[in-house]
């Protein structure tokens, strides 16, 4: 999970190189592990645009790599 989190961070034209993302693993939920991404923009006014990008190519990755969707059901 890590190593996909990290590829996709790089593959991420609005996540800066350096200093490098970071992913921690900060909780077990009910259903899931809880991990965040530490990763750096380019200006502050960037920042909800490079979380929906980067969130967009995690889901997308992580449904092409067979993980399940991350809501539960009604």
């Amino acid at each position: 999970m890590k190593r996909i989190v990290l590829e996709v961070c790089a593959d991420t034209p609005m996540i800066q190189e350096t200093p490098q993302p970071r992913v921690l693993f900060t909780e077990f939920g009910d259903s899931a592990l809880v991990f965040e991404v530490q990763a750096y923009v380019a200006h502050p006014l960037t920042e909800n645009r490079a979380i929906d990008q980067l969130n967009r190519r995690l889901s997308d990755r992580f449904a092409a790599a067979g993980g399940h969707d991350p809501v539960p059901p009604a």
